[in-house]
């Protein structure tokens, strides 16, 4: 058995890549957005995650049936690692880059305090309730002091994510 620390960033390419994919045998997801929520809180503030299982296997021949973690493409590169531990954590992760909740989208609250931007917390806003028209509308969500967990995404993605929503915020 072998400990390794792997960055987040790491961990969403390998998800992107469909190296790291779900055993079939493994339940669906289950945590509710006030568990995203606290988790996501629980990252900004550089508090521990806990660990991360993976059967480590041969790309060639795969032991188990495999399935990739929610939404995310089966881009046909093999798979190396069945997740067996870190699910729930690693599809919170997955899916609020890539703002793919079924009912929410996730942000970072803020106040505006003199020296700039003060983080205040995590929220889940519901796409059916009274803020739905506000999501994806960066001049909205910055009023209501919100930031998309989507343009902090690692890589490539979320940078284009970001500078695109701030140039969108800029205009006001």
């Amino acid at each position: 058995m072998d400990t390794r620390s792997r960055r987040i960033g790491d961990w969403i390419n390998e998800v992107r890549r469909g190296i790291v994919r779900l055993p079939r045998f493994q339940r669906e997801e289950v945590w509710t957005p006030n568990h995203i929520e606290n988790f996501l809180w629980a990252i900004l503030k550089e508090r521990p995650l806990g660990v991360f299982l993976v059967l480590e296997v041969d790309s060639s021949n795969q032991p188990f049936e495999t399935r990739p973690l929610a939404d995310a493409q089966n881009n046909g590169e093999r798979c190396r690692e069945h997740l067996l531990d870190g699910q729930q954590r690693l599809v919170a992760l997955w899916r609020s880059f890539n703002d793919n909740h079924e009912s929410h989208s996730f942000y970072v609250t803020f106040d505006k305090a003199a020296d700039g931007l003060e983080e205040t917390g995590v929220l889940a806003v519901s796409k059916r309730g009274r803020d739905k028209n506000k999501i994806g509308n960066a001049v909205e969500e910055f009023r209501k002091g919100w930031i998309p967990i989507r343009i902090l995404s690692p890589g490539e993605p979320g940078s284009k994510q970001a500078t695109a929503w701030r140039t969108c915020t800029s205009v006001t």
